[in-house]
C-alpha cells in the first residue's frame, strides 16, 4: 500500500489525547524538540501550507495543528493549502515551485525527496538548523527516516510520521489453532513457517489463508534475509545479489510452493478484516480499522530472517520550498509541529508514529500494542531519496511481478531483469 491510501485511509480519534497516559522514553538529545523562544526574534510573517488534508474529522483535525501553531506563535500567521489526494498536493507543488510561487511548507512522501531535491524545488534546512536550532535536535530522531530525506549529505526534510510493518494476526485463530501468539523470538523461517501450516490447516475449506501477500511483505522479506534494494550510494539496484534473491525465493514460496497466502487472484475476497486471512503485514494506521471486526486483533513485531528484524519502511515529512521568501519562519512553524505540542496533536487525532525516540501515544490505542508501535522504529529501513524513483520502482516493480504474482519466470530470472532494468535508468540519470 503506498502512502497515499495510508494516509487517505485514516481515521481520526476522538479522544483528546490528555486521557491517555504518556509513556515518554528520554531521547537522545535529552531535551524537548519544540521550538524556544527564537521565534520571537523573527519579525511578523506570513506563510503558506501545503499538506494532504484527508476528508471529514481528518481534516479537520489536521487544520487544528495549524490553529494551535498560531496560538502558540502569533507573530508568524500560516496559510493552510489542504489537498487530497496526495498526489495532487504533489503536483500542485511542483506546479507552483516552478512558476516560483510555491507554498512555503509542503508536507509529502519521502520517496519523492529525489525529484524534488533535482528539481531545485526544495531547500536544504542545514543552515537553519544550524543558525535556528534551538529546540530542534536531529538526536530526537531515528536515523532512518532522517537518511531518507538527505540527498549529498544535506537533509532536505524533517519526518511527520513514518510507517513501518508490523504483523498484525487474528488470535482467535491462532487460539482455534493452539497456536501461541507471536512474540519477539520468532522467526520466518521456524515459528512463522510453523503457524502458517498449521492455520493453513485449521483454516482449510473455509477459503481462508494463513497470510495475505503485497508489496510490503515482499520487501520487508528482502531486508530480513540481509538484502537490499540499493547499495549506499543509490547508484546501484543490489536485487541481483544472492541474499536478496533468496529473500525473494523465500516470498515466491509462500505463494506457490507452501500456498500460506494466495495467488493473484485467487483471494475471493479474502481479507484480514474479514477473518479469512489469518495474518497480514501492514503499517499502524491499519489499527484504527480493526475496531468493529469480530474477532480479537494482536500486533506483534516482524519476525526475524537471516539478517536479523529488519522492515520496510516509508516516511512522510515536511520541507521548506526553494522559493520560500520566509524561509525562517517556515522553520519554526515545522520546529512546532515535530515538537512536543504538534506531536501530541498528532497523536491525539491520528493513529500514528513519529520518527522520533520519543513516544507519544496514540489515543485509543492499548500501552501494548503502542509499546509495539514504536518498538518497530528500530528496525524500519527506507529506500534513499533517489531521482526517479517512481519510475524505478515500477520497472523493479513489474520485473518482480512476473515471478511472485504471475508466477510465470524464475524468481531468479525476475531478479536479474528487476536489477539490469534499475541500473539502466540510474545509470542514465
Amino acid at each position: 500500500m503506498d502512502s497515499n491510501d495510508q494516509m487517505t485511509r485514516r481515521r481520526t480519534l476522538a479522544t483528546a489525547a490528555a486521557s491517555v497516559p504518556l509513556v515518554v522514553q528520554a531521547a537522545a538529545c535529552g531535551g524537548e524538540t519544540n521550538p524556544g523562544q527564537s521565534q520571537s526574534t523573527l519579525p511578523p510573517a506570513t506563510i503558506e501550507y501545503a499538506y494532504n488534508s484527508g476528508t471529514g474529522p481528518l481534516a479537520e483535525a489536521r487544520a487544528a495543528a495549524v490553529d494551535k501553531f498560531m496560538a502558540a506563535v502569533p507573530n508568524i500567521k500560516v496559510h493552510p493549502i489542504p489537498g487530497a489526494p496526495e498526489a495532487q498536493v504533489l503536483e500542485k507543488f511542483k506546479a507552483a515551485a516552478a512558476a516560483g510561487t510555491p507554498p512555503d511548507v509542503v508536507s509529502l512522501n519521502a520517496n519523492v525527496y529525489g525529484d524534488l531535491v533535482a528539481s531545485k524545488f526544495i531547500a536544504p534546512l542545514d543552515s537553519l538548523i544550524q543558525t535556528r536550532g534551538k529546540g530542534f535536535s536531529r538526536d530526537a530522531f531515528y536515523p532512518e527516516p532522517l537518511n531518507a530525506m538527505a540527498v549529498g549529505g544535506k537533509l532536505y526534510g524533517v519526518p511527520r510520521f513514518v510507517t513501518t510493518m508490523l504483523l498484525f494476526y487474528n488470535k482467535d485463530l491462532f487460539a482455534k489453532a493452539g497456536l501461541a501468539e507471536p512474540n519477539e523470538n520468532w522467526t520466518w523461517e521456524r515459528e512463522f513457517t510453523t503457524a502458517a501450516q498449521r492455520l493453513s490447516s485449521v483454516m482449510a475449506g473455509e477459503q481462508g489463508f494463513a497470510m495475505g501477500f503485497s508489496a510490503d511483505v515482499r520487501n520487508t522479506l528482502v531486508f530480513s534475509w540481509g538484502g537490499e534494494f540499493f547499495d549506499k550510494a543509490g547508484k546501484k539496484c543490489l536485487l541481483d545479489q544472492p541474499k536478496a534473491i533468496a529473500a525473494l525465493e523465500f516470498a515466491h514460496g509462500l505463494r506457490y510452493r507452501q500456498r500460506f497466502a494466495p495467488a493473484q487472484g485467487q483471494e475471493g475476497g479474502a481479507s484480514f478484516n474479514n477473518g479469512r486471512i489469518a495474518m497480514s503485514v501492514t503499517g499502524s494506521f491499519a489499527y484504527t480499522g480493526l475496531s468493529a471486526v469480530a474477532f480479537k486483533p494482536g500486533v506483534a513485531l516482524m519476525p526475524k530472517g537471516p539478517g536479523g528484524r529488519r522492515t520496510s519502511g516509508n516516511a512522510t515529512g515536511y520541507s521548506i520550498a526553494e522559493g520560500s521568501k520566509q524561509k525562517e519562519a517556515a522553520w519554526e512553524f515545522i520546529k512546532w509541529l515535530v515538537g512536543d505540542r504538534g506531536q501530541e496533536h498528532l497523536a491525539a487525532t491520528e493513529t500514528t508514529t513519529p520518527a522520533t525516540k520519543k513516544v507519544y501515544p496514540p489515543a485509543g490505542v492499548p500501552a501494548e500494542v503502542t509499546k509495539v508501535f514504536f518498538d518497530a522504529l528500530k528496525y524500519g529501513l527506507f529506500f534513499p531519496a533517489l531521482r526517479g524513483l517512481s519510475q524505478i520502482m515500477a520497472e523493479i516493480n513489474k520485473e518482480l511481478n512476473l515471478a511472485l504474482n504471475e508466477n510465470s519466470r524464475s524468481v531468479r530470472d525476475s531478479a536479474m531483469a528487476a536489477a539490469a532494468a534499475a541500473n539502466r535508468l540510474l545509470a542514465a540519470q
